[in-house]
């Protein structure tokens, strides 16, 4: 029998389904090149390219979290 190998794709929990937030406040976050490429806290959808650096007053501690609307089925 043929070795099977899987992929991203194959995985839907895998890395491609987390996503950056701030352990501290549970915001999202990202890197934005155009304020120096540091992490950020942000609000707004990036999924309509409307998202805007936010500052809660404190800097993000990253983590990462399954991102939100993606089904991820246990077996």
């Amino acid at each position: 029998m043929p070795e099977i190998t899987h992929g991203p794709a194959d995985d839907p929990a895998g890395e491609d389904a987390l996503e950056p937030y701030c352990t501290t406040c549970g915001i999202r976050a990202s890197i934005f090149t155009d304020h120096g490429g540091r992490w950020l806290h942000y609000t707004g959808k990036p999924e309509d390219r409307a998202v805007h650096p936010y500052d809660p007053g404190h800097a993000p501690v990253i983590g990462w979290r399954p991102t939100p609307g993606i089904a991820v089925v246990a077996w």
